[in-house]
């Protein structure tokens, strides 16, 4: 028997808009079903068509949106069609990795707040940026630009409706909220351009900072005596005593 998926993986670029209004968030979502659906059926390798709607309904809980659907409708669908050209070109970009939980509670809910979809839009982002990594170093630029639904790190890659966010205030309460609601621990000082991020957890589920804070301390220390012993070994030969 087939496993159900968990989680859906796309590409960032399906997310295109989801914080600006509610109308462009659930089109991003429609196009996320749409894009699953259509990777599950590539990944089967199935060439029945008859088989289209059973094969992507039972691994992805889409029963309620695919169930009697024909190959030849979906494709014909404008949605389909707007969906399968990124799809042709995904290759090259970063992709989100959100739960089908939390997909569903933003496709079904109407209390849905703009706050609620920009920490989605983040927390989605800290898991790309990190990929499979239990630490990295980040800027507000690049988790901007990945928020907007890009893979390119530029200052115009962040769209109009998150600029709030270069803001040092705006960006501190977005960080937080990303502690609080998503537990992604977050650790910088003013030694540091930028700032570390994880999802590490301590033994009681709770966002492991301590441990975050120690580990970048500890690269800092062996960075600063690696530097010592490089400018003492310089300082040495200048002297001709080495």
């Amino acid at each position: 028997m087939e496993e159900r998926l968990h989680f859906y993986t796309f590409p960032c670029s399906l997310m295109k808009g989801f914080s600006e209004s509610e109308e462009k968030a659930n089109h991003c979502l429609e196009l996320i079903i749409c894009f699953v659906g259509f990777r599950a059926w590539i990944d089967s390798k199935c060439n029945d068509v008859r088989r289209f709607n059973s094969i992507i309904c039972k691994r992805l809980r889409l029963s309620n949106f695919f169930n009697g659907i024909t190959y030849d409708e979906f494709i014909r669908m404008p949605i389909a069609q707007e969906m399968i050209a990124i799809f042709n070109n995904h290759s090259k970009e970063a992709n989100f990795s959100m739960s089908i939980d939390t997909f569903f509670h933003f496709k079904n809910s109407d209390k849905i707040r703009q706050t609620d979809r920009e920490l989605l839009l983040a927390f989605l982002s800290v898991k790309s940026i990190l990929g499979g990594r239990t630490y990295w170093l980040t800027n507000k630029t690049i988790l901007l630009s990945r928020m907007s639904g890009n893979t390119k790190t530029k200052a115009d890659a962040i769209s109009s409706s998150l600029m709030k966010y270069t803001s040092r205030y705006h960006l501190g309460i977005l960080l937080n909220g990303l502690f609080l609601k998503y537990g992604v621990s977050i650790y910088s000082d003013r030694g540091i351009r930028g700032f570390y991020i994880s999802l590490k957890k301590t033994d009681n589920d709770e966002p492991d900072l301590e441990w975050l804070a120690d580990v970048v301390e500890e690269k800092r220390k062996a960075k600063d005596n690696s530097l010592h012993k490089a400018l003492k070994k310089i300082k040495s030969q200048r002297n001709g005593t080495s």
